[in-house]
């Protein structure tokens, strides 16, 4: 439970922005300001600044809480000592 409710947060902002990246994505195809083209979304990816400060932070909030909670639970699934 402990690293459940930050887990969450991060999980939720990082799921917020890239929400909002493939929203904006979309409408630029539609309109056909961005072609279908890999290499060009790849570059309008990167040029979005959603690789900032923030969504590292996150991501390294959930990779922290995941490598927390499993050992965690290794520590308390050892066998007790008599």
């Amino acid at each position: 439970m402990l690293f459940l409710v930050p887990a969450a947060v991060a999980v939720l902002y990082l799921l917020s922005t890239i929400l909002q990246l493939t929203n904006q994505l979309l409408a630029e195809i539609n309109n056909g300001t961005l072609p279908l083209d890999p290499t060009m979304l790849l570059e309008r990816v990167h040029a979005s600044g959603a690789d900032n400060f923030a969504t590292n932070l996150a991501s390294a909030v959930v990779l922290i809480c995941w490598v927390s909670a499993v050992v965690d639970v290794l520590w308390l699934s050892r066998p007790a000592k008599s």
